[in-house]
């Protein structure tokens, strides 16, 4: 069974999960995407949508904006 990290990474479409260790399944997939022009235009689309919101900019902007969450809960609850 794929790990949480990789089903969650490849949720929207940007690739497909095959269990660890299946060598034939590996081939099936690979095999998959290389006949059907369609899907791997979808999966190479979505693993680009997938990359961007992994940049250092966004993740830093995103820890920011959780942070700066948690600082202003914690002066609420302070008070």
């Amino acid at each position: 069974m794929p790990y949480r990290y990789a089903r969650d990474m490849l949720a929207g479409g940007a690739g497909l999960l095959v269990d660890f260790g299946d060598s034939d399944g590996f081939a099936a997939a690979i095999s998959r995407l290389l006949d059907d022009g369609p899907e791997r235009t979808a999966a190479h689309d979505a693993a680009r949508r997938a990359a961007m919101s992994l940049s250092w900019p966004r993740i830093g902007a995103t820890m920011r904006s959780v942070l700066t969450g948690v600082t202003a809960r914690r002066r609420v609850e302070a008070d």
